[in-house]
């Protein structure tokens, strides 16, 4: 104690290392769990197996016209049996979320607003199957059969 004051050890030096050192493992932090969140999305998106031809399809949606403008005429996936689907669901809303579900296939993916997801899978089963919303939204009356997945 000096003059009736503490005085502390720890210099300029000191504290701009402790700064560095808390901003390294911040970063070191961020990066393992956005590496982690990309590895459990994508990785993980279900079983496709190696030389199975990989099909991929937008889908955007949109709080006037629906999915891919299914208010208007709804959207047609074709794929053959065996083929890996890989969908990537837009979601352009700026203030609703909204859901994408696949008959059979996928029992629903939530988006954000101004989000985007994907989903991932084999199709292993012939026949047409319903696209839909299955949650809630102010689009629900042109998304309750917005496309059709068919696989022959």
């Amino acid at each position: 104690m000096v003059g009736g004051r503490e005085t502390s050890n720890q210099g300029p030096k000191s504290k701009r290392s402790k700064r560095m050192l808390i901003v390294a493992v911040a970063i070191v932090t961020s990066v393992a769990l956005v590496g982690t969140y990309f590895a459990i999305s994508y990785l993980s998106q279900g079983p496709c197996p190696s030389g199975a031809s990989l099909r991929s399809f937008m889908i955007t949606a949109n709080d006037t016209n629906g999915y891919n403008s299914s208010r208007y005429q709804p959207f047609q996936m074709n794929v053959q049996k065996g083929d890996c689907v890989f969908i990537t669901f837009v979601n352009n809303s700026p203030v609703q979320p909204h859901g994408l579900a696949i008959n059979y296939y996928l029992n629903g993916i939530i988006v954000q607003p101004n989000k985007t997801e994907s989903a991932k899978f084999q199709a292993n089963k012939t026949g047409q199957f319903q696209v839909f919303e299955h949650i809630a939204s102010s689009i629900n009356g042109f998304t309750d059969n917005c496309g059709t997945l068919t696989v022959v």
